[in-house]
């Protein structure tokens, strides 16, 4: 899931990384928005297709959520990488 959110994104590593449920902002026609701090510290806006955005909103609250945050929290070398807001 967090390839495809990279990739509909257009997200560096650093960023995907650094995203947290806070920064998942549902929109209109069930797309999301993501609000990404970017390199060199500059905050920019991520729309994602309908596709992914459903099913980035699918996983809120569930075991794969759980499990998917704690792959990319040892990947990040911080706990709480991905994990915070979830």
């Amino acid at each position: 899931m967090l390839i495809e959110v990279a990739y509909a994104g257009g997200l560096r590593v650093s960023e995907i990384v650094n995203l947290i449920w806070a920064d998942v902002l549902p929109r209109d026609n069930n797309l999301v928005q993501l609000s990404i701090l970017g390199k060199g510290e500059k905050p920019r806006q991520v729309l994602l297709p309908d596709v992914v955005s459903l099913s980035l909103l699918s996983l809120r609250g569930t075991r794969a959520q759980i499990i998917l945050c704690s792959s990319v929290a040892k990947v990040a070398g911080s706990p709480n990488a991905l994990c915070m807001g979830w």
